[in-house]
């Protein structure tokens, strides 16, 4: 009553059916299902919840059999956008919201909220957390730990492979070029040659200056005997002089030949001699830079060489590791055959007469989507037996009849929504009659009057439960 654009109705609806609460938009179907989603949570955070005009409003969902099959009513009274939930249990009244929660333990989803977490990193790991709801503590506890082996090792795979690319940038960018590879093959004749220039520039110099100083000391001996002749006073014999001449003109001779004994080479062979200097030093530059560059590259070879080795073990240990998990998912009871929890990248997956296909609407037909989820969605509230699976409109009718034969043969009230042009707010009763799955009515249960705020609806006959 008063409830967004319900106005004042009371609906009945069985279990082993699918009702699809269909209509244009904006008439109520939204309504609807949150209303049943807001009784299995004892909480509600649609905004606005009371029909405009109205102070108070109220919702109650009786008569029906919830957890550990006891007959249960909800009751929600909103007044002012606030929320007040009782629950009657074996004739008592509970007021607690979170021991309402406790009791249902529901968790509202819908298939295609469910599948649209597939699309994005985020969304994967709910859907993984929804379904690790499923397992045991034990297999929870071995399933996270063997999650949290899988995360490390990719953060260390993701690691090593930035360092080796890093690595192998680094070999390439000094790798050795031919000219490279050329100088460091004459390394050793390279040092003799330039070696061999430097000592001969060196005796050249030195033999230029131990020439010039030979001439030096000729001049000085012979300055020196002409001064001593010139200016000597002592009376030297004639004989004596004539020998003194010649032990000076041996001694004049022995400079000559001395002198004459050192070669100098002249300026123009200095030169070129020293332009050979030049080059070679330009060489033994590149050399040393060739050098450097293989000493670095071989360093650089041999971190790639081991980042390699690092990377291939991590691959194995990382394969190794999904394998355990593949073969721990197999070996666990998991409710949902032939569904596989992949790693936060791959997310889920389905296994289909042995083709794994990526769990999404791509890969596999609506149907079986929404079976998949449906069957999903029973087991997580396994403690009770409304489901609110969300928009059907794109199902045929074939997948509808196959939701609704689950729904018969798991004693489910199933609710989806199905957007058509009718003006009018209907539900589409999948398999009404429990013997013929395949019996489809509709019913019409509104009218869409000329205000978009309210909507005035036949009454229909109470059956099962009252909603």
């Amino acid at each position: 009553k008063n409830y967004k654009l319900i106005k004042d109705k009371e609906v009945d609806f069985n279990f082993g059916r699918l009702y699809l609460i269909s209509g244009k938009n904006n008439i109520g179907k939204t309504t609807i299902k949150n209303a049943f989603e807001s009784m299995l949570t004892a909480l509600d955070s649609t905004p606005n919840p009371i029909t405009t005009g109205e102070t108070e409003g109220e919702i109650e969902l009786s008569g029906f059999t919830g957890p550990n099959n006891e007959i249960i009513t909800i009751h929600r009274k909103i007044e002012d956008s606030k929320s007040n939930f009782y629950m009657k249990r074996d004739g008592k009244i509970v007021k607690s919201v979170g021991e309402i929660r406790s009791f249902f333990q529901y968790t509202p989803f819908t298939v295609e909220e469910f599948v649209q977490l597939s699309t994005h990193a985020e969304g994967i790991r709910k859907q993984k957390a929804i379904i690790l709801n499923l397992l045991s503590n034990d297999d929870k506890a071995k399933f996270i730990n063997i999650e949290k082996e899988e995360a490390s090792l990719v953060e260390n795979r993701k690691i090593t492979k930035k360092s080796l690319d890093l690595a192998v940038k680094m070999k390439q960018a000094n790798s050795l070029t031919d000219a490279d590879n050329e100088i460091l093959k004459n390394k050793d004749n390279i040092h003799r040659v330039l070696s061999e220039l430097e000592e001969q520039l060196k005796g050249i110099e030195t033999n230029k200056s131990n020439k010039n100083l030979l001439i030096n000391n000729k001049e000085v001996f012979n300055n020196s005997i002409n001064n001593a002749i010139k200016y000597s006073i002592i009376n030297i014999a004639e004989s004596t002089l004539v020998e003194l001449s010649k032990v000076i003109e041996l001694i004049k001779k022995d400079y000559d030949q001395q002198i004459e004994s050192i070669t100098v080479l002249n300026d123009d062979d200095v030169i070129k001699i020293k332009e050979r200097i030049s080059n070679g030093k330009l060489t033994k530059g590149k050399l040393d830079i060739a050098m450097d560059k293989s000493s670095k590259s071989q360093a650089y070879i041999s971190n790639v060489e081991k980042l390699s080795l690092e990377l291939d073990k991590l691959e194995t240990d990382l394969n190794n590791c999904r394998l355990g998990k593949s073969t721990f998912m197999k070996d666990i009871d998991l409710p949902i055959k032939n569904l596989i929890i992949g790693n936060d990248e791959e997310g889920l997956s389905y296994n289909l007469n042995g083709v794994v296909y990526p769990f999404n609407e791509k890969q596999l037909s609506k149907s079986l989507i929404y079976k998949i989820t449906i069957e999903l969605m029973m087991h997580i509230n396994k403690q009770n037996k409304i489901l609110v699976i969300g928009d059907t409109t794109d199902l045929d009718t074939e997948s509808k009849q196959i939701i609704a034969n689950y729904a018969i043969e798991n004693d489910l009230l199933i609710i989806g929504d199905s957007v058509t042009d009718d003006p009018n707010l209907n539900i589409i009763i999948f398999g009404e009659d429990l013997n013929t799955s395949k019996t489809t009515t509709k019913k019409e249960i509104t009218k869409v009057e000329t205000t978009t705020t309210e909507i005035e609806q036949h009454e229909t006959e109470q059956k099962e439960f009252l909603f």
